[in-house]
């Protein structure tokens, strides 16, 4: 194939021509180095309803909790710096992605995750549904880690109650307690 058969000239002002291709893509992966916090936005709104997203972040230091500060500003989180941190890190990642697409009412669903030397990427399929995206608080929750050990506890954000009229929306057990 020649470089002339990729290339449509039309003629008209450029306003115009944006708007010909309406339809969203089956999958999008934006290019950026570092941080992709300001990105997810627009990415979870462009890609088609199942479509397949896929974000990659470089800044494994801010992450990883060397920069707590930043982390909380760029993903909404705040890093432990341990030994699993890059697990966290992913896990920060898709929390973040969840957010950005539970504003537009849409939801994710993780396909794979990689973490790779210095950076980490998330595949995640995106689904439009006001009531799975209502479900978000129910995937994520804080961690708790000992200052003088590796031991943690889990306190998820929310939980459903299921009654006759439909699921409810409960707050959390306090961490550590038996449910």
């Amino acid at each position: 194939m020649q470089w002339c058969e990729c290339i449509i000239p039309t003629h008209g002002p450029t306003d115009a021509n944006r708007g010909l291709n309406r339809t969203k893509p089956n999958h999008l992966a934006p290019l950026r180095q570092g941080t992709p916090s300001t990105l997810l936005d627009g990415a979870v709104q462009a890609v088609a309803d199942g479509g397949l997203l896929l974000i990659t972040a470089t800044d494994m230091a801010v992450l990883c909790g060397n920069n707590g500060e930043v982390c909380w500003t760029k993903y909404g989180s705040y890093p432990l710096r341990a030994k699993y941190c890059h697990e966290q890190a992913l896990r920060i990642l898709l929390a973040s992605i969840d957010a950005a697409a539970g504003r537009y009412k849409r939801h994710i669903v993780p396909v794979l995750s990689v973490s790779v030397d210095f950076y980490i990427r998330c595949f995640v399929r995106v689904y439009t549904s006001a009531k799975d995206a209502k479900l978000a608080p129910t995937k994520v929750s804080y961690c708790y880690q000992c200052v003088g050990c590796d031991t943690y506890a889990m306190q998820p954000v929310g939980r459903t109650a299921t009654k006759a009229s439909g699921p409810s929306f409960l707050l959390p057990p306090p961490a550590g307690a038996r449910t």
